[in-house]
């Protein structure tokens, strides 16, 4: 199954992965869990956004006393730039980490 990028969606764990680049951040970071680096992983965790609107992610962890969400992107469109900026906005304890190829190609933090 392909979604509009033409991904390849991932069951594994009985979780779908929109991507396998998705699929592949979440071993890595499952690693990272029971190597202790990062603690309180969650897949696609949810975050409520005035009004009304919800920011789905990829996956949220606590790393050195911070709460960091990532979300995996092949491609980065006008509408979901402008979500993650809204996520940070709303949400200034956050740090949003874009994955791309397996690396981490931006960061953006909220103004506390």
């Amino acid at each position: 199954m392909f979604n509009k990028f033409h991904a390849k969606k991932v069951f594994y764990d009985g979780i779908r992965f929109d991507s396998i680049a998705e699929f592949s951040r979440y071993k890595i970071l499952k690693l990272m869990v029971h190597s202790g680096k990062i603690s309180d992983f969650s897949v696609h965790p949810k975050f409520e956004l005035p009004p009304g609107f919800k920011y789905t992610a990829d996956f949220s962890y606590s790393e050195n006393e911070k709460i960091v969400v990532e979300d995996v992107k092949g491609m980065l469109t006008r509408d979901s730039v402008l979500r993650m900026k809204c996520l940070v906005f709303f949400n200034p304890q956050l740090e949003l980490r874009i994955i791309k190829n397996g690396k981490v190609v931006k960061i953006m933090k909220g103004e506390k």
